[in-house]
C-alpha cells in the first residue's frame, strides 16, 4: 500500500508541477503526515490517545524559526535539535500520561497542548502573537528547498518517516505496543515494561510532530500561535480517525485528506470544521 501511495505522490509531483497551488496542497499534506503517523502508532498500537500533537509541532517549528532567524543556524542543525527537544517533552509527557486513562488522558494532554500554546504566545524571543516571520529556505548546496523542491522533500521527510515506523512496528517495540493494546495487564504479567513502552510511544509521536513543524517553518517562512494552535492538534486526531489509526498508509491517507481540504477549503472556514464533525460522526456510527 505504501508503494501505491508513493507512486501516487511521484505522479501527482509531476502532473502538478506548473500549477502552484496544487504543489502547495501537496506539500502540506506531506508536512502533516509525519505527525499523523506518529499519533497513528499512539492511539492505534499503544491504546494512548492525545489531544496534544500540536504542541509538539509548535516545538519543531518555533525551534527552526528562533535558531535560524536569531541565532543564525542552518536548517539542518536546527531541526534536529527541535526534534530533540520535542522528544525530551514527549517523554514528560509521557511520566505524566501514566497516571491518567480515558477521557482523563484526554484531558491531560489537551492541557499540554494548551500550555505550549500559551507558551508561544507569551515568550517574548519566540514574537509574541506575531510570532517568527523572515524564516530562510532550507539549503542544500546551491539548491535552494522551496516551491516545487520543497514538496519533493517534504515527501521524503514523509516517507522516511513511515519507513522508520514500519520498522519499528515490526521489531521487538511493535510487538511490545501490540501486547499493550490487546491486554495491559496480561503483558505485564509475561514480562513487558508496559511503562517504558507507553514513554517511548509518547516521546516518539511527539519528535514526528516536531519533524513536521520544522518542515512547515522552513516551507512556510513563518509560525504564530494560531498555526500550532488546539485546532492544528485536532485535525491531525481527524486525520487518524479518518484513515484508520495504527495504520501508516491509513495516516498517510487521512493527512492528504484533511490537509488538503484545509488548503482548497479556507472560504468555507465557518463551515469547514462542522463537515469534518459530520464526517467523524459517520465513522464512529
Amino acid at each position: 500500500m505504501l508503494a501505491v501511495f508513493a507512486a501516487a505522490v511521484i505522479l501527482f509531483g509531476v502532473l502538478a508541477q506548473r500549477d502552484a497551488g496544487l504543489v502547495q496542497a501537496g506539500t502540506y499534506v506531506a508536512i502533516f503526515a509525519p505527525a499523523a503517523i506518529g499519533l497513528s502508532i499512539l492511539l492505534g498500537n499503544v491504546n494512548q490517545i492525545s489531544v496534544g500533537q500540536a504542541g509538539f509541532f509548535g516545538i519543531g517549528a518555533y525551534s527552526v524559526g528562533y535558531l535560524t532567524v536569531d541565532r543564525g543556524w542552518p536548517f539542518w542543525t536546527a531541526a534536529p535539535l527541535g526534534i530533540a527537544l520535542a522528544a525530551a517533552t514527549g517523554v514528560g509527557l509521557g511520566f505524566v500520561a501514566l497516571r491518567f486513562r480515558g477521557h482523563y488522558l484526554a484531558m491531560a494532554t489537551l492541557a499540554f497542548g494548551l500550555i505550549a500554546a500559551g507558551v508561544f504566545h507569551a515568550a517574548p524571543f519566540l514574537g509574541h502573537a506575531s510570532g517568527v516571520t523572515g524564516i530562510p529556505y532550507p539549503q542544500a548546496g546551491p539548491l535552494t528547498i522551496s516551491g516545487h523542491a520543497a514538496y519533493w522533500f517534504a515527501w521524503i521527510v514523509a516517507f522516511a518517516v513511515a519507513l522508520l515506523s514500519l520498522g519499528l512496528l515490526r521489531g521487538r517495540a511493535g510487538r511490545a505496543f501490540e501486547a499493550i493494546r490487546n491486554d495491559e495487564l496480561a503483558a505485564e504479567t509475561i514480562g513487558i515494561p508496559t511503562r517504558r513502552y507507553k514513554i517511548l510511544a509518547f516521546a516518539y509521536a511527539g519528535a514526528l510532530a516536531a519533524a513536521g513543524g520544522a518542515t512547515f517553518a522552513a516551507f512556510l517562512g513563518l509560525v504564530n500561535p494560531d498555526a500550532v494552535g488546539i485546532a492544528l492538534s485536532v485535525d491531525i486526531l481527524l486525520m487518524v480517525v479518518l484513515g484508520g489509526s495504527g495504520l501508516i498508509s491509513g495516516a498517510l491517507f487521512g493527512a492528504a485528506l484533511i490537509g488538503y481540504l484545509n488548503v482548497v477549503g479556507h472560504q468555507y472556514d465557518n463551515w469547514r470544521e462542522v463537515g469534518y464533525g459530520a464526517v467523524v460522526v459517520l465513522c464512529v456510527i
